[in-house]
């Protein structure tokens, strides 16, 4: 609907001049603005497109400029630019603009579309010259106000189009409905057989197609059309068990059930890449080739290079490390005030996830994520660090050689982070990570009641106050087997840097209530003496004794934490021999990560349940 009278000129509406902003009520009589619907009403994907047929007389160098905009108040504060453009015709001419309405699909800009004649946004023109600025100011050179300016634009026509489709029906109608018809029954059954095969990830019975059509038969007569029946009856397919749950074999006591090609093209296309099979992978399962070793290959290493295997890289990074943990822990921004706490934990994360599917991209050798050369940041990351800032925004790998820093998972921020207190460092939750995700050997729960480790009050250094802890006889057996592992990470402070110091606070309060925080500082001290013997002065050491003394648990916890990942279910007695072969045949053949994951994929335990 239009919102005040209009000027009608040459057949057209006629839309006044008025200035950039539309801040204020004075400047809204110069503004025409149409209702599009009510906003539950309009879809919220797709494109919007707003084609204007308009034409244009300057002023002197004055030239028309038509503005669109989406926006609620009648003050047009809350508006959000749709498009703008210069209108240089005499002539009716189209000017088309097109948005997401993901982007300006929010609820408190309401659904209004506004019109105006404005002055050109420079600020959005990155080529505007200081020429250009000057016409288009408040003011011209002769102080006359702009208002002064007689510039016209003629509105003859507008289109709105949301959501916008290049061709009709759209894709996704196509691709659902193909040519069938929805209203012929042979139609219909061939739409139903395609769609359900593609949902449940297997071809359906004649009796489950019969079922669906006869669900659409009863539906028909209480729906608009055909189309309208045709999508209550493939929501239901989508809430029927065999879309929700992933269906296999039920394994027969003792014995391993063999996937059927269908099955395994599920198991196959959701652990690496996390959704449905594709066409490719469905066409080798229909014609039952993809229980054979050499598609079965194929296919995963298709697979493993489409850009969906992102999700299983980063995925299976967040799982091995267990970076859930960053969940339970903030940065305290009043003890590291030069940190944006929300931004700075998500880079952590991101780091963390980019290295490990970086190792396992290019197939390095599992030690790599240990004794990488390379360190994987981002900008905020490099500043973190204080290494030369990388060019955009992307995680990028840089030569860890010369930056400060060692590469490989210890050295991960994120896993200093999720293991501290978000001010302290906390060696025995780093000792009991270290012991869990990397040996695969979990501590047992600290018995019932156990005091924690105490706070500094009498200047003790935290090696100290644990050995006074563990002194204790309900605390000594577990310590003695946790604390040499928490120790060498003590050169790091909660957020990833190298500290000289383990810097520490506390209040003193005044008579007047006001609260004083006192820094205080000790010598870190990070040597240990592991369970075997071994002396380990840092961090750097612990590094090199995973990657030498104890990579064999290492490599164990490796392969039975990505099985467990890729089977989506943990590992058991019984899969302990397969393991053991397919990690043998895998050292043989060179020990890359990638590998690794075939490896896993082509071994019975994959193809089997």
């Amino acid at each position: 609907m239009v919102q005040h009278r209009v000027a009608i000129q040459d057949g057209a509406i006629s839309l006044t001049r008025s200035h950039r902003h539309m801040a204020s009520n004075s400047k809204m009589s110069n503004v025409i603005r149409w209702y599009l619907a009510p906003h539950k009403h309009i879809p919220r994907g797709g494109e919007l497109r707003v084609v204007a047929k308009v034409s244009g007389r300057a002023d002197g160098e004055q030239v028309p400029h038509l503005r669109i905009d989406i926006g609620k108040d009648e003050n047009g504060d809350t508006a959000v630019l749709v498009g703008q453009s210069l209108v240089t015709s005499e002539k009716p001419v189209e000017i088309e603009f097109r948005a997401p309405w993901s982007l300006i699909a929010r609820e408190e800009l309401g659904s209004h579309i506004f019109i105006r004649h404005t002055e050109p946004d420079l600020l959005m023109d990155p080529q505007a010259t200081r020429e250009q600025e000057a016409i288009y100011s408040s003011t011209n050179k002769k102080g006359t106000p702009a208002k002064a300016f007689k510039s016209v634009l003629l509105l003859h026509e507008l289109r709105v189009e949301l959501p916008y489709y290049a061709s009709w029906p759209p894709p996704s109608h196509v691709a659902i409905v193909g040519d069938d018809k929805v209203d012929e029954e042979a139609g219909l059954r061939r739409i139903l057989g395609r769609f359900m095969e593609r949902a449940w990830r297997r071809p359906p019975t004649e009796g489950e197609i019969k079922a669906y059509a006869a669900h659409f038969t009863k539906l028909r007569p209480t729906m608009p059309g055909p189309i309208e029946t045709l999508r209550e009856t493939l929501a239901n397919v989508l809430v029927a068990p065999q879309f929700i749950y992933l269906a296999e074999p039920v394994k027969d006591g003792s014995t391993r059930t063999p996937l059927d090609a269908w099955a395994l093209a599920s198991r196959l296309s959701y652990a690496l890449t996390g959704t449905l099979p594709d066409e490719a992978l469905r066409k080798s399962a229909a014609s039952g080739k993809l229980t054979s070793d050499a598609d079965l290959r194929r296919e995963a290493e298709r697979l493993l290079a489409d850009p969906r295997s992102e999700r299983f890289l980063l995925g299976f990074g967040d799982s091995f490390l267990g970076l859930q943990g960053l969940d339970s822990v903030n940065i305290n921004p009043e003890f590291y005030t030069d940190c944006e706490p929300d931004l700075l934990e998500a880079s952590m994360r991101g780091e963390a996830q980019h290295f490990v599917a970086a190792v396992f991209r290019r197939n390095l050798p599992a030690k790599s994520l240990v004794e990488a050369d390379f360190l994987m940041v981002d900008r905020r990351l490099a500043r973190h660090y204080g290494i030369p800032l990388v060019p955009g925004n992307e995680f990028t790998a840089v030569p860890a050689k010369g930056s400060g820093r060692q590469g490989g998972i210890l050295h991960l921020s994120a896993v200093h982070l999720m293991n501290s207190t978000g001010e302290h460092s906390h060696p025995i939750k780093r000792a009991v990570w270290f012991r869990r995700n990397l040996l695969d050997q979990p501590p047992g729960d600290p018995p019932p009641a156990v005091p924690s480790v105490p706070e500094d009050h009498e200047g003790l250094s935290l090696t100290k106050r644990i050995e006074l802890h563990r002194n204790k006889d309900a605390c000594r057996d577990c310590h003695a087997s946790l604390d040499p592992y928490g120790l060498p990470f003590e050169g790091f402070d909660a957020v990833g840097r190298l500290r000289p110091a383990a810097r520490g606070r506390y209040f003193v309060f005044d008579l007047a209530g006001g609260r004083h925080t006192v820094w205080t500082g000790q010598p870190v001290e990070s040597k240990s003496t592991l369970p075997d013997g071994t002396e380990i002065a840092g961090l750097d050491e612990l590094r090199s004794y995973l990657a030498t003394k104890t990579y064999d648990r290492f490599e164990h916890a490796l392969v039975h934490r990505l099985a467990s990942y890729l089977l989506a279910r943990s590992m058991e007695f019984g899969d302990q021999p397969l393991l053991d072969e397919l990690r043998t045949r895998w050292r043989a053949a060179g020990g890359g990560t990638r590998d690794l994951v075939l490896e896993i994929v082509m071994s019975p335990l994959f193809r089997t349940r």
